[in-house]
């Protein structure tokens, strides 16, 4: 399986530093695979980490976030790898998906 970081999305929005789709594929099978918007790069205090979507809802009064999105412990590290190092690339990182797929070997 592989992740592809696409649409990353610098900026200043506080703890969150950059949004960011994923795109999750089986490189032996043609890039069929499933993209999931709505990441977040957060720099925290133990570093930088990958946050998958949620949704904040009110409940007793009190703001609370629910994952939307439930990913394996491997699956995540291999997220948060690949965003940590697209974060850290000299280039701009906004890229259009077609352009990261031509790039891939085939």
């Amino acid at each position: 399986m592989q992740v592809l970081i696409n649409r990353m999305n610098k900026g200043d929005y506080g703890k969150t530093i950059a949004f960011f789709d994923v795109v999750i594929y089986n490189e032996n099978v043609d890039l069929d695979g499933v993209t999931i918007k709505g990441f977040k790069l957060v720099d925290g205090g133990n570093g930088m980490f990958a946050s998958a979507p949620s949704e904040k809802k009110e409940v007793d009064g009190e703001t609370k976030y629910y994952p939307m999105v439930w990913l394996g412990k491997n699956l995540l590290q291999q997220i948060n790898e690949s965003a940590i190092a697209k974060y850290n690339e000299d280039q701009p990182v906004t890229q259009d998906l077609d352009q990261m797929i031509n790039s891939l070997p085939r």
